[in-house]
């Protein structure tokens, strides 16, 4: 078996070309170099080196194996490096869950500050429903998740990192379209497009409860998965929706946003794990939770519009 350290010394023999030089260079007595670059040699079954009193040459074979030992110390170092990022949280691999609606949030914002940072830590990102992302940080399938809340699970830390107004989303053709802001109790009639709960229960169970507070129960007509589809149906005539303030950049044909009196909000949370971080996890929690745009401070957490 080649160890590294044989080719750590041939290398300085093919360097300097003169052993006295290359052991002085390693810091150690000339015979005991040659006596490796030999058992190097009988491990390999052929000749590295010609020797002479007056020069030392590489054979052919001695070339070749060169450029090789070369490339075997080039992977080593890289593989030091790479080890010593990943203890230090600069380099290593992130699975993230995130819900449909985030991408129109604060996660964009939070992935390119972190790649920006952190060049070298490979993203994996999975899109699911918030209680889908519960479950696969319980079971280890993903590192973090971001989450609407109300949300929790057990052995999961979850911490809002951002809170946004509900707006409605309304066909152009509806009597209110054109009017802001509006008073939900004013749709009681209205059929409603609604994020499933199965996927979303933080997020359904407060629309079902703002409704509720506003004295009426909401005619759900389709229940859709996609935050943006939930908007392509509002477009198509077939309800309203409440929608994050941030579903505006999706300009959907035939759809008006508007804002609601009482400007209900939901928050967006970071979920992960309870349990000590790593430095590659603590950096990304770091990151996310000091995130300089989150809104989470503008309102007390908690906190319940009123709605009449």
């Amino acid at each position: 078996m080649i160890e590294l350290r044989h080719f750590r010394y041939f290398l300085a023999v093919a360097e300097q070309l003169h052993f006295g030089r290359a052991a002085e260079h390693l810091h150690m007595a000339q015979p005991p170099l040659s006596m490796q670059i030999r058992q190097l040699e009988e491990k390999l079954g052929v000749q590295l080196f010609v020797r002479s009193k007056r020069k030392v040459e590489l054979t052919e074979a001695g070339q070749v194996f060169l450029e090789e030992a070369q490339k075997v110390m080039e992977a080593v170092a890289r593989a030091s490096s790479a080890a010593q990022q990943a203890s230090q949280g600069v380099r290593g691999r992130l699975r993230l869950g995130f819900a449909s609606s985030a991408p129109f949030g604060i996660f964009p914002q939070v992935l390119r500050d972190y790649r920006q940072a952190y060049p070298h830590v490979v993203l994996e990102l999975q899109e699911s429903g918030s209680a889908e992302q519960l479950l696969a940080l319980q079971e280890r399938r993903l590192d973090f998740g971001f989450v609407r809340l109300p949300a929790s699970a057990t052995n999961l830390r979850v911490q809002a990192i951002d809170r946004e107004a509900m707006i409605l989303a309304l066909p152009e053709s509806h009597p209110l379209s054109r009017q802001e802001p509006l008073h939900l109790r004013e749709f009681r009639q209205d059929r409603f497009i609604i994020f499933p709960r199965r996927d979303g229960p933080g997020i359904y169970d407060r629309i079902i409860g703002w409704c509720l507070q506003a004295g009426f129960t909401p005619r759900i007509v389709q229940e859709v998965g996609q935050m943006h589809a939930i908007v392509g149906l509002v477009g198509a005539g077939l309800g309203v929706a409440m929608v994050p303030e941030s579903l505006q950049t999706v300009h959907a044909r035939g759809v008006v946003y508007r804002h609601l009196q009482d400007e209900p909000y939901i928050e967006m949370a970071l979920a992960y794990r309870e349990e000590p971080l790593n430095p590659l996890h603590q950096a990304f929690a770091d990151l996310a939770l000091n995130c300089p745009n989150h809104a989470v401070g503008r309102q007390q957490a908690g906190s319940s519009p009123a709605f009449c």
